[in-house]
């Protein structure tokens, strides 16, 4: 499996090209990064987010607390 890392720009991008009606905003998810809620790697002067963790998350909200608590246990062992 490989590990799709995108910057916030070029993650915003795919995820735009497969729902162009998406109501995400560049500067939503660049506030999800930043308070931690999506996980990243700062290399340099580059911020690097994993493309399908993103996906995950934000499925994870629109389905209720007790995938959310799923997610979060899995997230919080590896």
């Amino acid at each position: 499996m490989s590990v799709r890392m995108r910057t916030i720009p070029k993650a915003f991008a795919e995820i735009k090209a497969a729902d162009p009606n998406t109501d995400l905003s560049i500067k939503a998810l660049r506030k999800l990064v930043k308070e931690g809620r999506i996980p990243s790697v700062k290399i340099e002067n580059k911020v690097l987010v994993n493309l399908d963790l993103i996906l995950e998350t934000l499925a994870c909200y629109n389905i209720g607390s007790d995938s959310c608590a799923l997610f979060s246990e899995r997230r919080n062992k590896a």
